[in-house]
């Protein structure tokens, strides 16, 4: 992994400023147990010579080391050398001040800011790195592909031979989340900058949305974040399946209890539940509580009564967690490079027709349906789209949901797959096909 070879990388350097002290990890998150694993694959250090501290996280151990209070060590800072890790800046700023009374210079330049006794690894600026995002697309590029362009790939959108339409919903903008493949920052950005950028989705304008779309129009809880960080998700999904809309799922089961899970899984009109699980590779990432543990274990034991339970483990390398693996063991699934649309090194097709191979928005139909409605009413016409460019219309100000489907804006949207000198953001996408490559699904 690409990663590891960071973590390598700054870690020797901390091996050589520490001398002969001991070493303390200051954050024993994820990525705190990634530096103390690649510490001790790579033989840098004996896990006799290392400490752990974490104010929340006290008596757990990794590896055999037991995690302590970080006020232990702090009293007695200049006897060690302490690595902060710090998901974010001002997160390391904070950790700064607890060591030396005052905060360090911020400086987004750099990976790392040095310091006699402690050194930060900041998660964010690693992630944002472009050194980083070129290397691992390079890593990757042999790998990059789509579940959807499997020839034994069964769509869950074409209902008795006939192809439905598909309104998939984001609860809300800015994923907890942190996927490693997902350009949430992008996406917060360009939304701010919309008229009226509410963050969460509310059940009163969820409901007037549902007024707009009929009802042989499929309900999909999916979209630009983990459905389920909206509190209101569970009462959005009853609202839907109760008022005689098809539902699809597709969630990481965040946020969700054995009791939740109870009100919908046996519903006639829940069609596909696909669960995102964590992966061994680090690609999707988020806390495995027991309860999140004791909810996974309950929906494989009790699956969907008339729904289909997909799971999606991304990373064609990589396997479930194996904190999980004991209740569902999958190997990866091909994963495509959404960020490959907002990133430098982006694929490019040339000046070819194309067409879409993604079965939820798929803009070359005329029938299909939509890429994603967001909490503020604006409609994107494709799940890609995280720059937010190709706004269709506004869904709780269009006249009806066939004025969004049959509208100039979308139809020149999808009239530019069939135009070779437009250039689009299915120019540079790789859920996009030339046309004489392949039947559609």
């Amino acid at each position: 992994m690409v990663k590891r070879k960071y973590y390598k990388q700054f870690l020797t350097e901390c091996m050589q400023a520490r001398g002969n002290r001991d070493l303390c990890i200051w954050g024993c998150r994820r990525t705190g147990r990634d530096l103390l694993e690649t510490l001790l694959e790579n033989e840098l250090l004996t896990a006799s010579a290392i400490h752990l501290m974490d104010r929340d996280l006290v008596e757990n151990r990794f590896h055999g080391i037991l995690v302590e209070d970080p006020e232990i060590y702090l009293e007695k800072k200049d006897k060690f050398f302490i690595i902060c890790v710090a998901e974010l800046v001002h997160t390391a700023y904070r950790m700064s001040e607890r060591i030396l009374g005052q905060g360090f210079k911020e400086d987004e330049g750099k990976v790392m800011e040095g310091h006699a006794n402690f050194w930060f690894y900041i998660e964010n600026i690693v992630r944002k790195s472009p050194e980083l995002i070129r290397e691992e697309r390079e890593e990757y590029a042999n790998m990059m592909a789509t579940m959807y362009s499997h020839q034994n790939y069964v769509s869950d959108l074409i209902v008795g031979g006939e192809y439905k339409n598909v309104a998939p919903i984001t609860t809300k903008i800015g994923c907890p989340i942190s996927c490693k493949y997902c350009p949430q920052d992008v996406l917060i950005k360009q939304y701010r900058k919309r008229e009226n950028p509410v963050m969460n989705l509310t059940m009163d304008v969820f409901i007037r949305m549902l007024e707009k779309i009929p009802r042989d129009v499929i309900i999909s809880f999916t979209g630009f974040v983990e459905p389920f960080a909206n509190p209101k998700c569970l009462d959005m999904i009853l609202y839907a399946l109760d008022g005689g809309y098809t539902v699809r799922v597709f969630s990481t089961l965040y946020n969700v209890s054995i009791k939740d899970y109870k009100k919908f899984k046996d519903h006639k009109n829940l069609k596909t539940l696909d669960v995102h699980l964590p992966d061994s590779n680090g690609n999707t990432r988020f806390p495995m509580t027991e309860e999140y543990k004791e909810t996974l274990a309950y929906v494989f034991a009790h699956p969907p009564k008339y729904a289909r339970l997909w799971t999606s483990c991304l990373g064609v390398t990589s396997h479930t967690h194996e904190e999980i693996r004991h209740i569902i063991s999958v190997s990866g699934n091909p994963i495509n490079s959404v960020h490959g649309l907002v990133y430098d090194n982006r694929l490019f097709h040339g000046r070819a027709k194309l067409r879409c191979n993604r079965d939820c928005s798929r803009i070359d139909n005329e029938k299909a349906g939509v890429g994603m409605i967001l909490p503020n009413g604006d409609v994107v016409a494709c799940t890609q789209d995280w720059e937010l460019e190709n706004c269709i219309g506004n869904i709780l100000e269009a006249g009806s949901w066939d004025e969004l489907m049959q509208g100039a804006p979308r139809r020149r949207f999808r009239e530019a797959l069939e135009d070779p000198a437009v250039d689009n953001i299915c120019t540079y996408c790789e859920l996009a096909v030339e046309t004489d490559q392949g039947d559609k699904i």
